[in-house]
């Protein structure tokens, strides 16, 4: 999640210094909120698909590992749709790390005493 918080602290600088057609600040916010908002609502809709599978849920970071690594990289490549893209990426990997540790902290200890479980997991 410390490429997501990147973008979100840097996302105005993100876009000033880009060249060519212009992007608000405002609008990108927008689309990087929009897309971590989506993500956090579908993660555990696309993680009971990988459990179907015989997986186990954690194997949705590799995933988002590599959605996140392609979305700073498309904010390198110049332009306005590799930009809107790069953003969006990010901003999905980003919201769903959070939904993610949710479930893996309910699948890994249980749901006895998820609530203690969890507030220990995010540093009370």
């Amino acid at each position: 999640s410390g490429a997501g918080l990147f973008v979100v602290i840097n996302l105005g600088s993100i876009v000033e210094s880009r060249s060519g057609p212009a992007l608000s600040a405002s609008s990108a916010a927008t689309t990087f909120s929009g897309a971590q908002s989506a993500a956090r609502l579908a993660t555990g809709s696309l993680t009971n698909l990988i459990l179907g599978k015989g997986r186990p849920r954690s194997w949705y970071f590799v995933v988002l590992l590599c959605v996140m690594a392609s979305g700073q990289a498309l904010l390198y490549v110049s332009g306005r749709a590799t930009l809107v893209l790069g953003i969006l990426l990010s901003g999905w990997a980003f919201g769903s790390t959070y939904s993610l540790m949710v479930l893996i902290v309910g699948d890994v200890f249980g749901q006895t005493y998820f609530a203690s479980n969890y507030m220990f997991y995010d540093g009370i």
